[in-house]
């Protein structure tokens, strides 16, 4: 796996509600990266994530449990939904590494997970927040290998697909 260290880092959960291409045009600094994190389904014409989404401190989308990425106050954390009081936050496809314990998914989606598919992750090694990819792995192995390399938390972001 290789690790990119994102510097002096600004996260912020964006669902821009317009072609990302639109978005991207109206921002001043352009981002180091942008990432997209969760699966995705239409409600009522609305394209929504399928995991939990927290957007200015209201619940979005719910989907109950999960382990993701969010901030407080401008700062980035790691957790569940329900533990801090979160103003932007989402969720992984699985919360791979959680607290420096590998964590495997807690369901089965053999068409994602058993895959050897190029895959993408956010984690944090406790201090810093890294990017995580790797070429051709199942999503056992990317998480074995985030906690190997030291990451305390880690998320695979949208599924590897």
């Amino acid at each position: 796996m290789k690790l990119y260290q994102l510097p002096n880092v600004r996260a912020e959960i964006v669902r821009p509600h317009m072609p990302l291409s639109s978005w991207l045009a109206m921002q001043k600094q352009r981002p180091f990266a942008l990432i997209n994190a969760s699966l995705y389904e239409t409600k009522n014409g609305e394209v929504l994530p399928c995991g939990t989404v927290i957007e200015n401190g209201k619940v979005k989308v719910n989907s109950g449990t999960g382990y993701g990425f969010g901030t407080i106050n401008g700062e980035w954390y790691f957790g569940s939904p329900w533990v801090y009081a979160w103003q932007e936050y989402l969720t992984g496809y699985t919360g791979l590494v959680q607290d420096g314990n590998y964590i495997p998914p807690a369901f089965k989606d053999s068409y994602v997970f058993d895959c050897r598919l190029n895959r993408i992750g956010l984690g944090s090694d406790g201090d810093k927040l890294v990017i995580g990819v790797a070429d051709g792995v199942d999503i056992y192995t990317f998480g074995k290998q985030a906690q190997q390399d030291g990451l305390k938390s880690f998320i695979n972001l949208d599924g590897g697909g």
